[in-house]
């Protein structure tokens, strides 16, 4: 009778490392927040101050079309009402925006850039 509440308890105790092995690797893989993109960053640099708090991203832009741009490698789609915005005035032309620059940018819900900030 005892060998077999060992071999249960045995079996029990297994399982209970198992799942809390289990549940340490899915909190551990599984990211806090469901949107870490929306926490805003600021460069660390004296920003104008028509520029916003700040950024949900910034980098060096890599590549940039009419409804695409690259930064830090990292691809994104420009909303259709995008704005474009210089330390010196705002809504400007895309052209301010080129390889090389850098820039800060918010995205909307849809994850898609509504305006870029030159920085540098």
């Amino acid at each position: 009778m005892r060998k077999k509440n060992r071999t249960w308890l045995g079996k029990i105790q297994r399982i209970l490392i198992c799942a809390a092995l289990a549940l340490f690797l899915a909190t551990a893989v599984i990211p806090s927040t469901p949107c870490d993109a929306r926490r805003l960053v600021k460069p660390e640099m004296v920003l104008p101050k028509h520029y916003p708090d700040g950024f949900h991203g910034f980098g060096h832009i890599d590549a940039i079309s009419r409804d695409h741009v690259v930064i830090n490698d990292i691809g994104y789609r420009l909303s259709p009402t995008a704005t474009y915005n210089t330390p010196a005035a705002a809504n400007v032309p895309t052209t301010y925006f080129r390889q090389g620059v850098i820039a800060g940018f918010l995205v909307n819900p849809q994850n898609e850039i509504v305006s870029l900030w030159l920085i540098e």
